[in-house]
């Protein structure tokens, strides 16, 4: 079969199964089995694959059908100019994070500051792109998941970053010397159950895959962000601010229970591109 004949059918079977980008993700999967750009897929549409080459293709394909993320298929995925290793035992990096990564390095470019803190690093996204941009800054990294750490510190070698990870719950084991003046950036659980009602089938099936304890916390999806502001109120260090990408629909509880812990601070939150709240920012 040729890549037209098999593309075609692959994009009729995804699009079976109300998967949204059916075009692309049969691209990727192809250009993966061919070992090539998909610009060579999208340029040679006479190629004839190989017996084995479409086997393959096909026991990718089925994983989509399946509604696995095509970053876990693929065992990537592009964030900030990077391109990050990911497996189930980490979160999808997505391009909302992005926007608190540039809110942050406004605040830390304007401030000259360079110690940094990623709280819930996962693949190390935030941290790794953090650190290519201010190269000179003291970036640590803390997660809980002892598997997480082992995918973040791939990356950073592969980048060659040099960025201290350390498995911790939340600030527990950063020292005072390490927090004080830092600035903290957070992608920390944040989805609840009334969420995730509002989630298409599809949407669902596929988050299923992810680490749950890296996207649900509690009710109103704010019990990992009101632990970590339960620990920073009663550390004698103090960061210069705290960076924290959060739900749009929960923003207010958000807001409200900074405040809470926060109550001298001037707390804020931003919208993304798209117009939703999506960063909360506690300033010291």
């Amino acid at each position: 079969m040729s890549i037209a004949q098999i593309l075609q059918l692959a994009v009729k079977r995804l699009k079976n199964r109300n998967i949204v980008s059916t075009e692309l993700d049969a691209e990727l999967l192809l250009a993966s089995v061919l070992a090539c750009p998909r610009e060579y897929v999208l340029a040679h549409p006479e190629f004839k694959l190989s017996a084995r080459q479409l086997s393959k293709f096909k026991n990718l394909l089925k994983r989509r059908i399946n509604y696995e993320p095509i970053a876990y298929i693929l065992g990537k995925k592009d964030f900030f100019g990077l391109e990050l290793k990911v497996n189930k035992n980490v979160l999808i990096p997505r391009p909302e994070t992005e926007t608190v990564v540039e809110t942050a390095l406004d605040f830390i470019r304007s401030n000259r500051l360079n110690k940094i803190i990623d709280v819930g690093t996962g693949s190390g996204a935030i941290a790794l792109a953090l650190k290519k941009v201010r190269p000179r800054a003291d970036v640590l990294a803390v997660d809980d998941s002892a598997s997480a750490l082992i995918i973040a510190k791939q990356n950073a070698r592969r980048y060659e970053l040099k960025i201290k990870f350390i498995k911790s719950d939340l600030l527990s084991r950063v020292s005072d010397a390490e927090l004080q003046d830092s600035v903290i950036v957070a992608n920390l659980p944040y989805l609840s159950p009334a969420t995730i009602k509002r989630y298409s089938p599809v949407l669902k099936r596929q988050l299923a895959y992810e680490p749950q304890a890296a996207l649900y916390a509690g009710r109103y999806g704010i019990d990992a962000y009101e632990n970590l502001f339960q620990q920073l109120a009663k550390r004698l260090a103090k960061p210069r601010a705290v960076f924290c990408e959060i739900g749009p629909c929960h923003w207010r509880k958000y807001y409200q229970t900074a405040k809470k812990y926060f109550v001298r601070q001037k707390v804020e939150v931003k919208s993304d591109l798209a117009g939703k709240k999506r960063c909360l920012i506690i300033y010291y």
